[in-house]
């Protein structure tokens, strides 16, 4: 129980000093390197251009995302927390990311044919929304999960959710922080999420045949 206790600490400690650095070397996932050797930011929008310290753009972009997942959390908790134990055994994580992946692919491909007509331009748009909010509430119960997952380990048990999911975000965010490899650790996590999504329709667990619209007929 010590071990798991100190590699916690390493972790937390670990994750923070990624965060720190990418603040101070401007990481992102977008990061490229020059001839010279000097990282330097490469921004994928003009929002992202502003003045504001490195440090504090980055605490802020935690911070709601952090609450936006504390939000999530509790008004869907029974959602989350069904797509949070898909992640056992842990075979099942990768056929999460294939699901998601595979999702991300027809998604994608549905959202491109939508924008070659200007009547379903909208429907491009929606699903993009959908991907996103798929992934992210996906991605708010595997880090509730590997929050968890570290903690009972740790021995610290009965903490507050918001604790066991900071815990799991900090891990996730630092990764993403990283030059080069970010991106992958960050589509990774994407598919991860949206497998979880696709695989409990939304948490709900409802069979895909139609039985459950007869049912609800039924009703």
């Amino acid at each position: 129980m010590m071990k798991w206790r100190v590699l916690v600490i390493i972790l937390i400690a670990a994750s923070l000093a990624l965060i720190i650095g990418a603040s101070i070397y401007h990481w992102n996932p977008w990061t490229s390197l020059p001839d010279r050797g000097v990282i330097h930011p490469g921004p994928p929008f003009p929002l992202q251009r502003n003045n504001a310290p490195a440090l504090v753009k980055i605490l802020a972009s935690f911070f709601a995302t952090f609450m936006s997942s504390v939000i999530v959390l509790y008004l869907f908790p029974r959602q989350i927390y069904r797509m949070s134990i898909t992640f056992f055994p842990t075979s099942e994580i990768l056929r999460q990311i294939l699901l998601g992946f595979l999702f991300f692919i027809l998604i994608g491909i549905a959202a491109i044919s939508a924008t070659l007509s200007f009547f379903t331009v909208p429907l491009s748009i929606g699903l993009v929304i959908l991907v996103f909010v798929s992934s992210f509430l996906g991605v708010t119960a595997f880090s509730l999960n590997l929050g968890r997952w570290l903690m009972d380990h740790a021995g610290w048990i009965g903490n507050p959710l918001p604790l066991t999911l900071g815990l799991g975000l900090v891990i996730f965010y630092a990764l993403f922080d990283l030059p080069f490899i970010g991106i992958f650790f960050l589509v990774v996590i994407a598919c991860i999420g949206l497998g979880a999504t696709v695989s409990t329709r939304f948490g709900t667990d409802q069979s895909w045949n139609i039985n459950s619209f007869i049912e609800e007929e039924k009703k």
